[in-house]
């Protein structure tokens, strides 16, 4: 048997190690050089492209490329770039400030990547062959403006779109095309601008599949568009004009070991690679899987709860089923006993019913037959003989009245399938009851107050729906001393009709309020037949209640005496008779 326990466990220890798993997924996965996405990370992105492109045209075209470049970056930037070995040369040979001279000997001593004495910034390079170099731009502002950076992809796509309208501006498509040649190495990705048009602006080759994004980009209404291999970025100039930058990439734009699957990389350039990406990633998988947990334990048991809940209402055919019954752990076991309860109770109470009914059919036959014998008794009885014969009569009444009780409890048990049920007047019936049960109150000095309203109407056989009430209403008469009264109300609201019958005798004990609905069971004091019947007026009531739809309550009123409230679906009509 599988234990729910181990069940819980696994759960639990699987979203632990999913939660630990993603945590260290995209350790991997995001740079390594800073982990938090800060405020000066835009800059990190520019200085970095810069540096390994700067380094790619010093191994390619030596260092009079390389000034070129630097140049360049200089009017696309808006700062002077300067390029330094370890001994503290300028490696391109051109002129500098002093403080540029003494940026790169402090950038040299530090330990960070980057070092940042404003108005200048050092970031610290080390090429393929593992030679380190300081890049020091020297600004007149500082390089950061607020905009809608997402991810480092997003950032270097801004950083290079910009850097490309800038030379475009100062030098024309031809050192457009030149800027371009030198971003497709340093991004391992071939770089084209088109504007609206549909042509690329340095008029060089491009596939067929850039000009076809370049032209789905201009169609969307987002910045960036992402269908692997290609990205693309909107850009606008300074005069408005709108551009779009294609990179075609070879493979995904990530370094080892950071190169893990295509899907990944795509779902870090759309969502970012922030911290509340990953913890969003963190909540949502392991609230799936705690969604799962839940509907696991859970569900069973809501199961269980109505199933007993059915059961109390009496419904003794209410079973949990296989379903549940069929899991191996401990709420299978629990299922499997509930039914074993359920089947046992039912053929209890069957057996029960079934004693009552052939118990009331036996005890008839005697009865008619210990009539008879009264008959041919009392013709040669003598005026002694006479009074127990009157009084052995007296009791086979009682007992052939107990009889019919309990042959109706057998019926109503069997089933409300074969009970009329007539349009009632309530209203006149609980009056009929009451008129025959002043004449008993009226011999035990007890008065019957009423308070009936009119035009209540109720569906239900005559005789049991009387039967039920005037049981109330004698069992309250019983019960009430000498001088007192009995209080009856019938009132209608929210389509029901409720019946209250108040004594002011002595009252029931708590535990006993519900039992007394119970046939042939009595309170202590009631043993007696002054005031006691054989406890089945009470079963009988509660149920024809139950059969009509209705339900009866008993309670101690605060003021003293027995209250029995009876409530059975109803309709209120102007008229009553």
């Amino acid at each position: 048997m599988t234990s729910l326990f181990w069940r819980l466990f696994i759960w639990f220890w699987l979203s632990i190690l999913l939660l630990i798993s993603v945590l260290f997924i995209t350790t991997l996965v995001e740079p390594q050089r800073e982990r938090r996405w800060s405020r000066t990370a835009p800059l990190d992105a520019l200085l970095s492209m810069y540096g390994e492109t700067a380094l790619e045209v010093s191994a390619a075209g030596g260092p009079k490329k390389l000034g070129e470049f630097l140049d360049r970056i200089g009017s696309s930037a808006s700062a002077k770039a300067f390029l330094f070995n370890p001994d503290g040369e300028e490696v391109t040979g051109r002129t500098f400030p002093a403080e540029v001279q003494e940026m790169a000997n402090r950038a040299l001593r530090q330990s960070g990547l980057r070092y940042i004495p404003f108005p200048f910034v050092a970031h610290r390079l080390v090429d393929r062959n593992g030679q380190e170099y300081i890049l020091i731009l020297q600004y007149d502002e500082i390089p950061l403006k607020p905009r809608e950076f997402a991810s480092p992809l997003s950032v270097l796509l801004s950083m290079y779109g910009e850097s490309a309208l800038r030379v475009l501006a100062a030098g024309g498509p031809k050192e457009l095309g030149e800027f371009l040649e030198q971003v497709g190495p340093s991004t391992s990705a071939k770089a084209f601008l088109f504007n609206p048009d549909g042509k690329e602006v340095s008029y060089r080759a491009f596939p067929s599949e850039a000009l076809e994004i370049s032209k789905r980009t201009f169609k969307k209404t987002g910045r960036r568009y992402v269908p692997f291999p290609f990205v693309a970025h909107r850009l606008v100039d300074r005069n408005g004009q709108e551009y779009v930058l294609v990179l075609q990439y070879d493979e995904i734009p990530i370094t080892p070991p950071e190169r893990l699957k295509k899907s990944w990389f795509v779902v870090k350039t759309l969502l970012g690679s922030s911290t509340v990406f990953k913890v969003s990633t963190v909540l949502i998988l392991t609230g799936i899987l705690c969604l799962g947990l839940a509907n696991y334990i859970t569900r069973p048991i809501l199961k269980l709860r109505a199933v007993t809940r059915e059961l109390s209402e009496g419904n003794l055919a209410a079973r949990v089923g296989s379903v549940i019954s069929s899991r191996r752990d401990e709420l299978g076991n629990l299922a499997t006993e509930i039914d074993s309860m359920a089947e046992r109770i039912e053929s209890l109470m069957e057996a029960e019913r079934q004693l009552l009914r052939d118990v009331a059919h036996e005890l008839r036959s005697p009865l008619a037959r210990l009539k008879v014998a009264l008959e041919l008794a009392r013709k040669d009885a003598n005026p002694i003989g006479m009074k127990a014969l009157e009084r052995i009569e007296l009791e086979a009444e009682r007992l052939n009245g107990m009889i019919r009780q309990l042959l109706d409890i057998a019926r109503l048990d069997s089933g409300a399938e074969g009970f009329e049920r007539e349009h009632l007047n309530l209203t006149l019936l609980l009056q009929s009851i009451l008129d025959d049960a002043s004449f008993e109150a009226n011999a035990k000095d007890v008065k019957v107050e009423a308070s009936i309203d009119d035009g209540c109407f109720t569906y239900g056989s005559p005789n049991l729906v009387r039967t039920a009430i005037e049981n109330v209403v004698r069992n309250a008469l019983n019960s009430a001393p000498q001088g007192t009264s009995v209080r009856v109300s019938l009132r209608f609201a929210a389509d029901e009709a409720e019946i209250e019958v108040r004594d002011q005798g002595s009252g029931v004990p708590s535990a006993d309020l519900e039992r007394i609905f119970s046939p042939f069971y009595r309170v202590e004091e009631a043993r007696d037949r002054k005031t006691g019947g054989i406890g089945l007026g009470l079963a009988i009531t509660h149920r024809v209640v139950l059969t009509y739809g209705g339900r009866v309550v008993a309670r101690n009123h605060p003021k003293g005496g027995l209250c029995v409230t009876i409530q059975l679906p109803a309709e209120k009509t102007l008229t009553s008779g």
